[in-house]
């Protein structure tokens, strides 16, 4: 295991497996509802998106010579992920910083501490900032109109 945390085994009396089974049971049914009506097409991009994502990650970490297992930088990126979720930053910043001083540290990586923050600003950059950017040259280009999108009809 990547990690530990020290957690306890998911049981006890707030656990309740057939919620659980439930749930899992619904997700099924939802996921084979999405593949009927947007297509496994859909699915494909998505997991292409994602693979090259997490392959600009590690490429990322390859560039700064970290000596970080692809697994390890995959798993540090979930978490990050995960903890940008938390609404106590703008965009990640600070969250996305401090998980990764502590991963780094973790797993041993000389100056973790200054490592982790350039690893940060070149993962701000190349998976936020360029790709922002890129949307914007975009939109300069080709504006969206405020009332066709009201109509709902798509610009040509």
């Amino acid at each position: 295991m990547l990690f530990s945390l020290g957690m306890p085994p998911i049981s006890g009396p707030g656990f309740n497996a057939r919620k659980g089974l439930g749930f899992l049971l619904g997700l099924k049914g939802e996921i084979g509802q999405l593949l009927r009506v947007a297509g496994p097409g859909a699915l494909l991009l998505t997991f292409l998106a994602y693979a090259i994502y997490f392959l600009q990650t590690v490429l990322m970490a390859q560039a700064m010579d970290l000596p970080l297992a692809a697994a390890d930088v995959v798993a540090a990126i979930v978490l990050v992920g995960l903890a940008a979720f938390l609404p106590i930053s703008i965009a990640g910043l600070g969250t996305r910083e401090g998980l990764l001083a502590l991963v780094f540290a973790h797993r041993a990586v000389p100056n973790s501490l200054e490592m982790a923050l350039a690893y940060s600003g070149l993962f701000f950059g190349f998976c936020f900032a360029i790709p922002a950017l890129m949307g914007f040259a975009c939109w300069l280009k080709n504006p969206l109109s405020l009332a066709a999108l009201k109509a709902g009809v798509p610009k040509p």
